[in-house]
């Protein structure tokens, strides 16, 4: 696939995905951590990895990053950590596929939702623990008691790690999972291939 669709898809997909998580993302709270927002865009971008590879997934987080810095409550690092955990998913998923030894599909899709699942969480756990403790370190206590009311425990650093995690974990599957079955669909496949082979098999294919 030339240079010139790729951008294309890129700020197409960009703009489309923006637009959903604007307006539909709200919707959708992750609790006791109410600011997390379960996000449907995030099928998008892992539907356009899988049929058109991760440098159109990788261009459609980064206009997604742009564009929701416009009207952002928390401009820059709001949009920052949802780039690096959509990202770090992308990597992950890449590498499961690309490097998976595995012939069957199915296998190699479960081996790269496990690699998201451990890099997403190494880099969210990371990031969140750098925000925490410098830019969003006022932030720490209104947190710490979300997790107290929801719990009764003692809210703590650790405590939200562990529910962003969960949450980041839930949020891998319940966007990597649909995006794979959803380019199984018969109509997007042939509807791909008027443009280019889908990525996922063209990388299976170099495994049989």
């Amino acid at each position: 696939m030339n240079k010139s669709l790729q951008v294309t898809l890129i700020g197409i997909l960009g703009a489309i995905v923006t637009l959903v998580s604007l307006t539909l993302s709200h919707l959708f709270r992750f609790y006791p951590l109410g600011y997390l927002v379960f996000d449907p865009a995030e099928i998008i971008v892992f539907i356009s990895l899988f049929l058109f590879g991760p440098f159109v997934a990788v261009g459609i987080a980064f206009v997604h990053f742009i564009l929701l810095n416009v009207g952002a409550e928390f401009p820059i690092i709001g949009p920052l950590m949802k780039f690096l955990a959509v990202v770090s998913t992308i990597l992950g998923v890449y590498l499961g596929i690309s490097f998976s030894r595995y012939r069957k599909t199915f296998y190699a899709v479960i081996f790269a939702i496990l690699l998201a699942l451990l890099i997403r969480n190494a880099v969210m756990t990371l990031a969140n623990y750098v925000v925490f403790l410098t830019v969003f370190s006022p932030f720490l206590s209104y947190a710490e008691n979300l997790i107290t009311k929801a719990t009764g425990l003692p809210g703590s650093l650790l405590l939200i790690l562990i529910f962003t995690a969960i949450y980041n974990s839930i949020h891998v599957l319940i966007s990597v999972i649909p995006a794979y079955y959803l380019t199984r669909l018969p109509q997007l496949i042939k509807l791909t291939y008027k443009i280019t082979t889908p990525w996922i098999k063209i990388k299976l294919k170099e495994h049989k």
